[in-house]
């Protein structure tokens, strides 16, 4: 498995001694930290589509939070090299209903074959975060899942548990 930038303490065909792997973790950690530390950017076209699909698949009320994918500014909300993002909505946007703070419950694959879950979060009518979080253990960045890939929680979680659907 991949682990922040090297395989399996092999770099360039060269195993890495113990104190090299450590301080690539650790730049690679600072890395992440710094993405955290940095304004909100606009949301890519990727994580909009995956967005736009969790809205329209979520709770029955996660479809009154879709105004607010408009103009919506994201950051990096976590440094274990998962693809959670914090996400903030335009203070124009209207806001949501819902009784719950989460809004969608999924799950999918990377296009590296990685199996993820993810929820969708709101605050006070705003969308607030939307965590990606492997299943099983992965050292270092995964990216997100394929939108093909994507199923509702209870779709998929039979398929997880290894379990006949």
């Amino acid at each position: 498995m991949k682990r922040f930038g090297f395989q399996r303490g092999v770099l360039g065909g060269r195993k890495l001694g113990k104190e090299t792997r450590e301080r690539l973790q650790g730049e690679e950690k600072e890395r992440l930290e710094e993405e955290k530390r940095r304004p909100p950017r606009p949301a890519t076209a990727e994580e909009l589509d995956i967005l736009r699909w969790l809205l329209e698949h979520g709770t029955p009320e996660a479809r009154t939070f879709a105004p607010q994918l408009e103009n919506l500014r994201a950051k990096r909300s976590c440094s274990c090299g998962c693809p959670s993002i914090a996400l903030h909505v335009d203070s124009q946007a209207s806001s949501g209903t819902s009784s719950s703070r989460v809004i969608a419950d999924a799950t999918g694959m990377t296009s590296g074959g990685c199996s993820v879950g993810l929820i969708l979060f709101q605050d006070g009518g705003r969308l607030s975060e939307l965590e990606v979080y492997p299943f099983g253990e992965i050292d270092g960045e995964f990216g997100s899942p394929t939108l093909e890939s994507l199923s509702i929680w209870e779709e998929s979680s039979a398929n997880i548990e290894g379990k006949p659907s």
